[in-house]
């Protein structure tokens, strides 16, 4: 019998960990008797390991990953779709997905990675700053982040777990980040394999300061870089590459936490009642992760930063948007 395991992700770094966990892995995964295919990748080299095209049932990627997978006499197929995590998706197309994994295999698990939602805010909130989406403080923001039934797991996993046709896992993140991810997801879904090793680290996150100084700049190119817009492929790429720069200069070294106690309260009590039904359904269980309501927040204001620090943050502004403008054919 054939067991298709169907990993759609979790939060940003628990899907970035597993895909660059799975990359450097593959050969142990193979070894193991694991088949992570190449047909429904979005680009053909080892390090792209995520079945994005696999998200579209229509895709042709399907009829070429059924056709590698019968040349394969690998027990287990082990793929990456973050595209499938949305609650949003129409009834039908969830349908015409599940009628093309049971094309492909006997058995069908689809695993998710459960993280409390004051983490996946926090980290969204980071993804939004460090991608000069928002400038806004966390405090303002998170209300209407805690509002989005996208950080309801029952809304957006009950596709999954009510549907019949498939076997749904939810590893708890504590489980996830105890060893390796690929092997966490595997073993909740009954394949064990032998030590895959150790877990590539997430990517790197803004601190408190990067946090700062990248409101500021968000604020400064949106006031004065004409044409400004996050969403563009080169603004994306600067984006991006700002975040190595800030890194270099230590801004992502200590960990981000913008909640405050109150605020974190209020966001712990909304999602209460939801998450101990979801836990009850999927584990038999009470809420079994912890919530950090008490974690010291960690936002500065730039007013209360020494003198060396604010000619550094100005610095960074000023050359950040400089290169904006350049690349972008205008001066800021």
């Amino acid at each position: 019998m054939r067991r298709l395991v169907v990993f759609i992700g979790g939060s940003r770094s628990s899907a970035s960990t597993f895909q660059r966990t799975l990359a450097r892995s593959l050969k142990q995964v193979a070894g193991a008797g694991v088949l992570v295919p190449k047909a429904g990748r979005r680009a053909n080299k080892p390090t792209a390991v995520s079945h994005q095209r696999l998200a579209n049932p229509k895709d042709s990627s399907w009829q070429d990953l059924r056709a590698e997978v019968d040349q394969s006499p690998a027990d287990t197929v082990l793929v990456m779709i973050p595209g499938l995590l949305k609650g949003d998706d129409s009834h039908a197309r969830h349908e015409a997905v599940v009628h093309c994994m049971s094309g492909v295999a006997d058995e069908i698990v689809v695993a998710s990675v459960v993280t409390d939602q004051l983490g996946l805010i926090n980290e969204q909130y980071l993804h939004l700053i460090a991608n000069w989406r928002t400038s806004a403080r966390l405090e303002n923001d998170a209300w209407k982040l805690a509002t989005n039934d996208t950080y309801v797991h029952e809304y957006m996993l009950r596709p999954w777990y009510r549907d019949s046709a498939v076997r749904y896992v939810g590893v708890p993140s504590t489980d996830y980040t105890a060893g390796n991810p690929v092997q966490a997801v595997l073993s909740a879904a009954g394949v064990e394999t032998p030590d895959l090793g150790e877990a590539v680290p997430p990517p790197a996150t803004l601190g408190p300061r990067g946090v700062e100084a990248n409101r500021l700049l968000t604020t400064f190119l949106r006031a004065e870089a004409p044409g400004f817009k996050p969403d563009s492929p080169k603004v994306a790429a600067m984006s991006k590459a700002a975040l190595t720069r800030a890194d270099h200069m230590g801004w992502c070294a200590r960990p981000f936490w913008g909640w405050t106690t109150s605020s974190a309260q209020r966001a712990a009590d909304r999602f209460a009642s939801s998450n101990h039904r979801f836990a009850t359904e999927i584990w038999g269980t009470d809420w079994p992760l912890p919530v950090e309501v008490d974690r010291p927040c960690t936002q500065i204001d730039f007013l209360d930063l020494d003198f060396e620090v604010v000619d550094q943050i100005q610095n960074y502004v000023l050359n950040t948007a400089n290169r904006v403008a350049v690349r972008l054919g205008r001066s800021a």
